[in-house]
């Protein structure tokens, strides 16, 4: 999430369904259920398109897909240096 979060950053997470377009957000990786933070890109009924902040380095939906709401943990609502 370059430039936007670096690596050591700590974030504050709130747990909410209430998620928007460029939301930053928690969420389990579809493959493989690790923690990745990623922004939301695109909105369907029960799923988000989501994207890093640094494209031509990033794994997001581009290479897995549409995340199902249920892996959603929350929305970044603060970032710790």
């Amino acid at each position: 999430m370059l430039p936007t979060l670096k690596e050591g950053d700590y974030i504050l997470v709130f747990k909410t369904t209430k998620i928007k377009q460029n939301d930053i957000i928690l969420l389990r990786d579809p493959r493989n259920g690790h923690a990745v933070v990623k922004r939301v890109l695109s909105i369907r009924p029960h799923a988000y398109f989501v994207i890093g902040d640094n494209p031509e380095h990033s794994t997001d939906s581009r290479h897995f897909g549409w995340v199902e709401k249920h892996l959603v943990v929350g929305k970044v609502i603060k970032r710790i240096a």
